[in-house]
């Protein structure tokens, strides 16, 4: 069975070859942050324009939402008359979905014996659990749910979680995927 997964944020972006004046987009300055940030509604997202040509979108469950949210905010530069030059290629930066197992987590047990994780509880209340192949970093809480992060595509949370089952599978550790409602 294949797990069940719940995207809960996407960051993706668009790099422009040329610097955006920010003070042709907005008047109002921040100085906490590095650009303006531009909300959009429908999908909702929260974009933050850089002056390097970084366009970066946030706050969407999926990529077509994202790609929807970029095009405003271009379309909204573009109506400022400001030139953007380059690839208008997206790149999906990170996405955070979560996941859920049938059974708590022994984090101790599984901490002493699955190699590649860190459990630090004073820290953080579950195991750190790092893969290369697939680049993903999962979080196990004692609850059974599975945070996902620090991945690109919603194929590699799949991969990642099906080799987190195998290697928990490996140290005698069952688990059964479940709905994450």
């Amino acid at each position: 069975m294949e797990f069940d997964i719940k995207i809960e944020n996407i960051v993706a972006f668009v790099k422009f070859d040329n610097e955006i004046p920010l003070d042709k987009v907005t008047k109002k300055k921040n100085i906490d942050l590095p650009g303006v940030i531009y909300n959009v509604k429908d999908p909702s997202a929260a974009i933050l324009i850089m002056p390097n040509g970084k366009i970066v979108c946030t706050n969407v469950k999926t990529v077509d939402d994202a790609v929807i949210a970029l095009k405003k905010a271009v379309d909204r530069l573009s109506r400022a008359e400001i030139p953007l030059s380059g690839d208008i290629e997206m790149k999906v930066e990170n996405i955070v979905a979560v996941a859920k197992v049938g059974s708590e987590f022994n984090l101790e047990e599984i901490s002493i014996t699955l190699p590649n994780c860190e459990y630090n509880p004073k820290k953080i209340k579950g195991i750190i659990y790092k893969l290369t192949d697939p680049k993903i970093t999962m979080v196990l809480f004692r609850n059974g749910k599975v945070l996902c992060t620090h991945v690109d595509t919603i194929e590699n949370i799949h991969l990642g979680l099906a080799r987190l089952k195998r290697d928990l599978e490996g140290i005698g550790v069952s688990i059964t995927p479940m709905l994450v409602e």
